[in-house]
């Protein structure tokens, strides 16, 4: 989960880069950070996917591997609708990509930072393990 984490992190610095690069004119940015930019976040998208099939993820990171998800969804789109096709990439649906992202991402690190705290959802008590209050065995007093 830690090295998704970083995956992530230097994705997102790609994807900065575009975003900067578009709002200064440039409506195609470089085909070669475009292909990085996916290619690590599609790695730590894997990893993640990964970790919940085998040994399972904690809560925020199940979220998190969600939204990542639905991100990467939004940039696939942006890369094969538009940049494969030489359109200029709408800058709406660039920053709804990469709010979903950024938003991955700060659930992702922030429940790696709360740690334990956070780590599963709590059990919900059933007829099997449902415990009664103990009951008072003392009699009421006669008045």
């Amino acid at each position: 989960m830690k090295l998704a984490a970083v995956l992530f992190c230097l994705a997102a610095l790609g994807g900065l880069t575009m975003l900067v690069l578009r709002i200064r004119g440039r409506l195609i940015p470089p085909t070669a950070l475009a292909l990085a930019h996916g290619l690590v976040a599609v790695c730590g998208f894997g990893l993640l996917v990964n970790e919940w099939a085998t040994v399972g993820l904690p809560v925020y990171a199940r979220a998190a591997t969600v939204i990542f998800g639905l991100g990467a969804l939004g940039g696939a789109s942006l890369f094969l609708g538009f940049h494969v096709r030489g359109k200029a990439l709408p800058l709406g649906l660039i920053v709804v990509h990469g709010l979903l992202a950024a938003s991955g991402l700060g659930i992702l690190l922030v429940g790696m930072a709360l740690g334990p705290r956070l780590t599963y959802l709590p059990t919900v008590p059933t007829p099997a393990t449902y415990k009664a209050p103990a009951s008072d065995t003392r009699t009421p007093s006669q008045p």
